[in-house]
């Protein structure tokens, strides 16, 4: 079948359809919003500040669907006698799936307002959430049934592609994983994941190697949580745990960021890299050498450039901050963190006995100083200062006396904060991918 909306010069107009016969046109249309944590438990939870979230994407697509004539130039004004738009809210996927089911009896089909009304719904939570996320991502919109007409029913898959559609071999998704070279990051903590996102964003295939049972504190901001629960997001990236080659690749394809538990890295000398960053930030080399890959680049202290590794970045606050260095090593470590709103000691907290921890409050909880905000065994864990629980090591986590568990943040204002990357991290992550455009040049 042709283009109906050009006539025989090649013109765009409007279908003449005045010598079709009214019957009960149906249609229906899905698609999605993907966000973060806090965009998605604000929806759910209906606290965001805007209003009732749903509510008013309901509204909105409803309003859409009805101007869509007006919107798209060719469109014919049809009457609908039915128009909802339905929601489910996809708790593992942190998503919003929206259906807009439309209604007519007329001469011409209705799937313009059901796809219109679907769009303008998921436009509005973008709207309505916006200030707690800017990268949430609108996806999978399709027409999923029609009915009614000259062409009768037609059903479309809502988790298959389409059949119809083959996708070039050469579309540049394949071209960038033919291409970019393989970047084995070792270790997934908070700091490790500003490298990541960094290295993800700039185009590059990674793979996490990880421990199997890692100690992260700011967990919402780690890629390493997957191991514990198969998937971790942070900001608008999405880490999945994967056993082999098989999963890593089946990751990549799906534009994910791959985690093994290879605490040894034996995969390195599998996979042979382009290029190895150390970010366990054990504060020692815990074995990461120059023959691993032809660039090696350590993060923090315990490394020595050009001896044990190509580079070395400086992860201590302050002017050095995020300095790449080819010759020397990264500032010792002290012992001390780094001073936020006047505090620096009294920001960390220790675990005062060994046990396995049961907590009390989650990341992101304001806590006054001397609450208890978890247990260990019969010994209470108490802030330390009152602030923001900005990290706590994982419920349950068997924890010997001294560990570190738990971090607050004095400043009140800055709870958002708790579920993005740190500027550390971030400015950490700008000198690793520095080191390594340079080097891999």
């Amino acid at each position: 079948m042709g283009l109906t909306h050009f006539n025989e010069k090649g013109e765009a107009w409007m279908v003449d359809v005045t010598g079709k016969e009214k019957t009960i046109r149906e249609a229906s249309a899905k698609g999605r919003i993907r966000m973060n944590r806090e965009a998605f438990s604000a929806v759910v939870e209906g606290n965001n500040k805007k209003g009732d979230v749903l509510a008013t994407a309901r509204i909105a697509g409803i309003m859409g669907a009805k101007q869509t004539s007006s919107l798209i130039p060719l469109c014919h004004p049809i009457p609908m006698t039915r128009c909802t738009i339905d929601f489910t809210l996809v708790e593992e996927e942190q998503a919003v799936e929206a259906v807009c089911t439309a209604r007519t009896e007329d001469k011409t089909g209705i799937e313009m307002e059901a796809l219109t009304g679907v769009n303008l719904a998921l436009l509005t939570i973008y709207d309505m959430c916006k200030a707690l996320d800017k990268g949430m991502i609108i996806e999978k919109v399709r027409l999923m049934k029609k009915s009614g007409g000259r062409s009768g029913t037609i059903e479309n898959s809502w988790e298959e592609e389409n059949p119809k559609f083959e996708e070039d071999k050469d579309t540049p998704k394949d071209i960038m994983t033919k291409r970019d070279p393989l970047i084995i990051v070792r270790g997934g903590g908070d700091i490790a994941t500003g490298t990541i996102a960094k290295l993800y964003q700039s185009g590059f295939r990674v793979l996490i190697l990880e421990i199997d049972n890692p100690s992260a504190i700011r967990r919402k901001v780690s890629f390493c949580d997957a191991v514990f629960d198969k998937k971790a997001v942070v900001e608008d990236m999405t880490c999945v745990l994967v056993e082999d080659e098989a999963g890593m690749n089946q990751a990549w394809q799906q534009g994910l960021i791959p985690l093994m538990i290879d605490g040894k890295g034996e995969m390195i000398k599998k996979l042979k890299p382009a290029a190895v960053i150390d970010a366990i930030l054990a504060k020692k080399n815990l074995g990461t050498n120059r023959e691993m890959a032809p660039v090696t680049i350590g993060l923090g202290p315990g490394f020595s450039a050009p001896e044990d590794v190509c580079a070395v970045i400086e992860t201590k606050r302050g002017h050095r901050l995020g300095r790449v260095i080819y010759q020397g090593s990264a500032i010792a470590n002290t012992g001390i963190p780094g001073v936020i709103a006047g505090y620096g000691k009294e920001r960390v907290i220790h675990a005062p006995a060994t046990g396995r921890i049961e907590n009390k409050h989650e990341i992101g909880d304001l806590v006054e100083e001397g609450e208890i905000i978890a247990m260990i065994g019969d010994t209470p864990v108490k802030a330390s200062l009152t602030g923001v629980l900005r990290g706590i090591i994982k419920d349950g986590y068997p924890v010997k006396k001294g560990l570190k568990i738990a971090d607050i943040d004095p400043r009140k204002e800055e709870q958002k904060n708790c579920f993005t990357i740190s500027d550390k991290a971030r400015c950490v992550g700008g000198g690793a991918l520095e080191a390594l455009l340079h080097l891999l040049d």
